[in-house]
């Protein structure tokens, strides 16, 4: 037996005892965190945990197990593309030719799905060391080597 072989207002109870909203709105947002899993995102972007003020506890990131309480504006780490942002040399013309820093950030800060765009510029400029600031690169790479990253 399944959740959607019962009545919708026996689903509604489930979903609301669970995750406290509607049956619709645990669906629409199952379906965004399978398609986000899609997508090509360097790990140290998402968020392991995040942070629930109405639990006042930490839950698991809804990529990793579905939890409809947290929003996916939740689920990335945007001090990570900040300080990505940080290390990059926007002085030249190959980093620049996607938008500013200042740009990026209000992007990043505006829309979630951002991350989809950055992280390809991302993956993009790490193939060329020139791109980074002086001890930028090794920076991001050492990044990428840390065996536990943060909770956050």
């Amino acid at each position: 037996m399944t959740i959607r072989s019962l009545p919708l207002v026996l689903q509604d109870l489930i979903t609301g005892f669970a995750w406290d909203t509607g049956c619709y709105a645990s669906y629409l947002m199952a379906a965004v965190a399978c398609e986000v899993n899609t997508w090509d995102i360097p790990e140290m972007f998402v968020k392991r945990y995040a942070w629930c003020w109405r639990d006042m506890r930490l839950h698991v990131s809804p990529l990793k197990v579905f939890d409809a309480q947290i929003p996916p504006s939740d689920w990335f780490r945007e001090d990570l593309c900040y300080l990505m942002l940080q290390l990059l040399d926007f002085r030249r013309s190959s980093v620049k030719l996607h938008g500013s820093r200042a740009r990026w950030m209000r992007r990043i800060k505006s829309d979630w799905t951002t991350i989809i765009p950055f992280s390809s510029f991302y993956l993009e400029l790490m193939t060329d060391t020139r791109n980074w600031k002086r001890f930028g690169f090794d920076t991001a790479v050492s990044l990428h080597a840390v065996n536990k990253p943060p909770i956050f």
